[in-house]
C-alpha cells in the first residue's frame, strides 16, 4: 500500500483535485531534468541540469575517474529521486493549491476511485 497526496485547486473544486503518490520517484532518478520539465517544473529542471553539469565537469577537471564522477552523479539523482515529489507539491502550493487528505492505496486509480468516492457523499449531505 502506498499513499498519495490530494491537493484541490484555488477555486475549491474537490472534483479537480489532484491525487499525487508520496515517496521515492524512480522516474526523477532515471530521467532528472526531463521528470522536472514534464511536470513543469522548469526552474528545479534547468537547476539539476546545470547542477549535474558543474558536478561532472568539476570532478573531471580535479582528475576523479569516470567510475568516482558516475557515484557523484548517481547520489544527486538517488536525492532527487526522494524529494522529487515534494517539489512537484510545493509547486502546486505555489500555484493555489491546498492540501486536502491523505488517501492509501496500492495505485494511483484505486487512489482518486477512494478520494472521489469519500467525498461525493459529503457533497450530496451539503447541498
Amino acid at each position: 500500500m502506498r499513499s498519495y497526496s490530494v491537493q484541490i485547486p484555488p477555486g475549491g473544486k474537490t472534483e479537480d483535485a489532484v491525487v499525487l503518490p508520496d515517496g521515492f520517484c524512480w522516474w526523477a532518478v532515471l530521467f532528472g531534468p526531463l521528470w522536472f520539465w514534464w511536470h513543469r517544473l522548469w526552474i528545479g529542471g534547468i537547476g539539476l541540469a546545470v547542477l549535474q553539469g558543474v558536478l561532472t565537469g568539476s570532478l573531471e577537471h580535479l582528475g576523479f575517474g569516470p567510475v568516482q564522477v558516475a557515484v557523484a552523479s548517481g547520489g544527486v539523482a538517488i536525492l532527487v529521486g526522494f524529494s522529487a515529489r515534494d517539489w512537484w507539491r510545493w509547486r502546486l502550493s505555489d500555484k493555489g493549491y491546498r492540501f486536502a487528505d491523505v488517501v492509501i492505496a496500492t495505485s494511483q486509480r484505486e487512489a482518486e476511485w477512494r478520494w472521489f468516492s469519500r467525498i461525493r457523499p459529503a457533497e450530496g449531505a451539503v447541498a
